[in-house]
């Protein structure tokens, strides 16, 4: 149900993660929405993937070992054969290391950035939503009391027609704007 301080509840099992029981605040949906939601998640993972580029981009490369075989023949095998066998490491120069790091943490940064759009577009949609159902909540109470009224209205005004003191037009009034109420509660 809805809580007056601007709450909603909801059904506990279609929503882990949530309180089970009474109302749900926009915190509570927030702390959801942070912990479960799959694109904030999938720009967190891209923002680990780039803390770990600049670790790896500190690193020297790593070094090629290379087997080469030439003239083996196929009758005696390849002892008789040349096989060449050579080690690279390849070294680098200047301040290139340095300059893939810092490259590697630029790519952190927007990574960084991502996350943050990702989580304020999502809070933000879920701000928006909170506050229109916060609205159809409080226009569904309003409904409520004017039907209230109407249904008090229509009570009045058939009492007054039986009594032969009001025309049957007095009394169809009163009916339609019900029927004008519920169809409004009703969408």
């Amino acid at each position: 149900e809805f809580a007056s301080a601007g709450q909603v509840s909801v059904d506990s099992e279609s929503t882990a993660g949530l309180p089970p029981e009474g109302p749900i605040s926009l915190t509570d949906l927030f702390d959801v929405a942070e912990a479960k939601n799959p694109s904030l998640a999938a720009a967190r993972s891209q923002l680990g993937i780039a803390s770990g580029e600049i670790w790896q981009a500190s690193l020297y490369p790593n070094p090629h070992l290379e087997i080469k075989s030439e003239e083996a023949p196929f009758s005696t095998g390849p002892r008789d054969g040349t096989t060449l066998v050579s080690l690279t490491q390849p070294i680098v120069l200047g301040s290139r290391l340095q300059a893939a790091v810092d490259a590697a943490r630029a790519e952190r940064a927007v990574s960084r950035a991502k996350v943050d759009i990702e989580t304020r577009e999502l809070f933000g949609e879920i701000a928006r939503l909170h506050a229109r159902l916060l609205a159809i909540r409080r226009a569904d109470a309003l409904y409520e009391e004017l039907a209230s009224l109407g249904n008090q209205t229509l009570g009045v005004a058939q009492t007054r027609f039986e009594a032969r003191a009001a025309p049957e037009t007095e009394v169809i009034r009163p009916q339609i704007e019900l029927y004008q109420i519920d169809l409004a509660r009703a969408r």
